[in-house]
């Protein structure tokens, strides 16, 4: 254990001390600043991150979810804190909405505008129960379709 670089009894902490760090005990310590030990951060756990994408027929949603609600564009792009006009541009699908826009059209019509996106080129085969295929799984040649002149 280090002595306490005043007194020299049993240092329990660190002081800076007319700009000097040094080892100190508990009563020294108020002579100066305490130096506080930095806190260890966990590491960061990495998150998946979701990719999100618009529904097909995103427009017709929000327009007769705006529609049921009684809110007249002007209204509900007042609500949003949106300019009528995107909102006119989502309804009609001349615009798809960006994730903000979209997480406040769920909100306040009660709709599902997002959904995960589905990773490119991942393919569902169909499942068949052909004899051919039984016991080894699905082969190419039951997914070919084979076209007979």
């Amino acid at each position: 254990m280090a002595e306490c670089d005043i007194c020299g009894k049993p240092a329990t902490t660190r002081a800076i001390i007319e700009g000097a760090k040094l080892s100190v005990c508990a009563r020294c310590a108020i002579y100066g600043q305490e130096m506080v030990a930095p806190t260890v951060r966990k590491p960061f756990a990495a998150r998946p991150i979701r990719e999100l994408e618009v529904v097909e027929g995103y427009g017709r949603l929000v327009r007769q979810a705006r529609e049921r609600t009684g809110l007249s564009r002007q209204d509900l792009a007042r609500k949003l804190f949106i300019v009528e006009n995107v909102l006119e541009r989502i309804e009609n699908e001349h615009l798809k909405p960006n994730e903000t826009i979209a997480k406040k059209l769920e909100k306040e019509l009660g709709i599902i505008l997002l959904e995960e996106k589905k990773p490119e080129g991942t393919y569902t085969a169909p499942s068949f129960s052909s004899q051919k295929s039984q016991g080894r799984g699905l082969t190419l040649a039951d997914m070919v379709e084979i076209k007979k002149k």
